[in-house]
């Protein structure tokens, strides 16, 4: 908004949404002590820039939809783990539109199956 700390009776400003949001702007008037003007209505805008979605294993499915200012949690797809020097999976929807935070470098790797005891008799050939 430009309509700084205080107005004085008569004087107008104009409040608008800022980067990131989306609404119209809409003037306000001091006919004190009120300040008279329609409510300001933004909503934040989808986020859909970087978002890691193509490393293998990671699952941004709760990241669908995420608008300016709302977080999300990348996990692993089934069948992979996260690994061990992963930080955390959360990120954020900037004013940008693009996703940022630590999280973008979550990394998942396969998941493991331990071969089962009864394939270790003799009687038994196998390729794992």
């Amino acid at each position: 908004h430009n309509c700084g700390e205080v107005l004085l009776f008569g004087q107008s400003c104009v409040a608008f949404c800022q980067e990131g949001f989306a609404g119209e702007s809409k003037p306000f008037h001091c006919d004190a002590p009120d300040l008279l003007g329609a409510p300001l209505s933004c909503a934040g805008l989808a986020c859909s820039r970087n978002l890691p979605v193509a490393k293998r294993g990671v699952d941004a499915a709760d990241c669908d939809g995420i608008t300016t200012g709302q977080t999300c949690t990348l996990t692993c797809a089934l069948g992979f783990l996260a690994a061990a020097d992963a930080p955390p999976g959360a990120v954020a929807c900037g004013p940008d539109g693009a996703f940022a935070g630590a999280g973008l470098a979550f990394v998942c790797d396969s998941g493991l199956c331990s071969v089962p005891q009864a394939l270790a008799v003799a009687a038994f050939q196998h390729t794992c």
